[in-house]
């Protein structure tokens, strides 16, 4: 067969696109026309497991969450009643007729509640690290699954 430089070499000649040889041809990508009913089922197992997981990571997140509300609002409350305490020591100590036992009281609570408030700050680090471990958690299941 001739080439193009060949044909348009010659006089007179009509421009004649060349002939693609069927070994020129771009190769077919070799894929099945039907698709195998295993693999089919296996990918929509695998699907549903990484749905699962990523379920599963979300409501554990939502409860941590929850958790961390809770805790809060607790702390919310011993700062208010702690701030209410100290107004009352402040005030019983400018009374002339405090007794010393009541202070030791007051002393004693306030110290169990921030020993308190001290617990609860500790959770709610704990918490926010374990907040920080879900989300990465169900970032990656959530990358595996579209992966997939």
């Amino acid at each position: 067969m001739a080439t193009f430089t060949q044909l348009n070499s010659t006089p007179n000649a009509d421009i004649i696109a060349p002939e693609i040889e069927p070994d020129q041809a771009e190769p077919e990508i070799d894929t099945p026309k039907t698709p195998d009913p295993f693999r089919v089922a296996d990918l929509a197992i695998e699907v549903a497991i990484e749905r699962t997981r990523t379920n599963e990571a979300l409501k554990a997140r939502d409860a941590t969450v929850q958790r961390l509300v809770e805790a809060h609002e607790s702390i919310r409350q011993k700062s208010a009643t702690i701030e209410l305490l100290q107004q009352n020591i402040k005030s019983r100590a400018n009374s002339p007729f405090t007794p010393d036992s009541s202070t030791t009281t007051d002393r004693t609570e306030t110290t169990k509640m921030k020993e308190e408030i001290a617990r609860l700050e500790r959770t709610i680090v704990e918490l926010r690290i374990e907040i920080r471990t879900l989300k990465e958690n169900a970032a990656k299941t959530l990358e595996v699954s579209q992966a997939l």
